[in-house]
């Protein structure tokens, strides 16, 4: 994408595409017909597709037989909530009273056809995933006038995207997190067309006793180096000089998290400018307080090596006394990136950040979830979460539906279990 620092394919940066390649819509011309013309000017879903379903991983190198999984799937609705370019980015977490938490972006406030407000909601089911209730916003969007990063003061907002939802028993008090990232969004441009200022970016968290609150303050956890001086100084952890390994690293973002063992894991997507590189893992033994770097989960040759460019939108989870990884496959088209489904990884040793391999090295993939498609568009879907009580929705994951436009984001049950 032009005029930005670092090629980010962020949920809320998906939409910004289509704004910056359609420019503002006329006065009068609908919603829907507006982002289907791109669509099919481009040309982009049949290419993609085509390239998507023959890749080495669908046509099982790498993944067991019979781990593939096609659609169509459920719609999610979150009952009491409705903002109006829709939800994205799942985040699923459930308590020991078996009460259900979903934590998710809520897109909204546009004129056409996307919103410039990204928010953190989020919902509850008392049937374990079969219907979703809204249950209150854990991170507002915060509008007002900001620097950006090469200076120049612009009006905009904080928005929070890609939240991650955790449970941390062994914190008294302050059991439930919720990690997201924080980015300027700026509503005024040198051309009049909005975008992310993704060097102002960083990863925050928030605790309570319970999901419905009360929610601490914001605080500022991760940063890389292309965030601006002016706010880094509200970041506790350079993650540039926590370890060399992530020294080279611009921005991060996409955080998962896992309490295993009284330790808590927050797993990361580390961005050169040319986009995601790897996913890296995080750990800390105090409950958020100070942290530690553990290793590299998965990086662009192994994505490359199941026919990928990269892996991002990476999620922790526990089944039984087994970790997985939840990551979504990216291919590039020319300029373009696409989210390619949801692909699931088990863990040998997460206090290693050691993934299962077979005896050449590659990442052994367990499940394969392919993007719905009746509803296939040049963005793709892949971003998902799972946890093994969500037993009536299984594996939840986003995915772009330009065809509904102005509800562009969407997140469906797949209804399938890990493992």
């Amino acid at each position: 994408m032009r005029n930005l620092p670092v090629a980010v394919p962020l949920a809320f940066t998906l939409a910004l595409a289509f704004t910056l390649a359609l420019g503002r819509a006329s006065s009068g011309a609908p919603e829907r017909e507006q982002a289907m013309r791109y669509e099919n000017s481009a040309a982009e879903a049949t290419r993609l597709r085509s390239g998507r379903l023959g890749s080495p991983l669908t046509a099982g190198a790498g993944a067991p037989t019979g781990r593939l999984v096609e659609g169509p799937y459920r719609k999610v609705t979150v009952v009491g909530d409705n903002p109006r370019n829709g939800i994205f980015d799942p985040s699923i977490e459930y308590g020991p009273d078996g009460i259900g938490w979903l934590a998710f972006s809520a897109v909204f406030g546009g004129d056409f056809p996307f919103g410039p407000r990204v928010e953190t909601h989020l919902a509850k089911s008392l049937n374990h995933g079969k219907t979703w209730r809204y249950a209150g916003i854990l991170n507002k969007s915060v509008d007002g006038r900001f620097q950006r990063s090469e200076g120049r003061w612009v009006r905009g907002s904080w928005n929070h995207e890609v939240p991650s939802l955790v449970y941390d028993p062994g914190d008294t008090g302050r059991e439930w997190k919720v990690f997201s990232h924080r980015v300027l969004f700026l509503t005024e441009h040198e051309r009049g067309q909005p975008q992310n200022d993704i060097p102002s970016s960083s990863i925050t968290y928030r605790h309570a006793p319970h999901p419905t609150g009360p929610w601490s303050e914001e605080i500022g956890l991760f940063r890389g180096k292309a965030l601006p001086a002016r706010y880094a100084k509200n970041v506790r952890i350079n993650l540039n000089v926590l370890h060399p390994d992530l020294s080279e690293y611009v921005v991060f973002s996409e955080p998962g998290s896992l309490e295993v063992g009284g330790v808590l894991y927050v797993s990361l997507s580390a961005l050169k400018r040319s986009g995601s590189d790897r996913i890296v893992l995080l750990a800390s033994d105090d409950h958020g307080e100070s942290w530690r770097y553990v290793g590299t989960l998965a990086r662009r040759r192994d994505a490359r090596a199941l026919g990928f460019r990269s892996f991002d939108a990476s999620s922790l989870v526990e089944v039984g006394k087994r970790q997985y990884l939840i990551a979504s496959p990216m291919k590039s088209f020319g300029r373009r990136l696409s989210y390619n489904g949801t692909v699931v990884f088990e863990i040998e040793d997460i206090s290693s950040a050691r993934l299962k391999r077979d005896d050449s090295g590659g990442l052994v993939a367990e499940l394969y979830i392919a993007p719905d498609e009746s509803i296939w568009s040049a963005n793709g879907g892949g971003q998902g979460d799972y946890d093994e009580q969500n037993t009536r929705g299984g594996v939840v994951m986003s995915q772009a539906a330009v065809r509904d436009a102005p509800e562009i984001f969407q997140i469906f049950s797949t209804r399938r279990k890990i493992p």
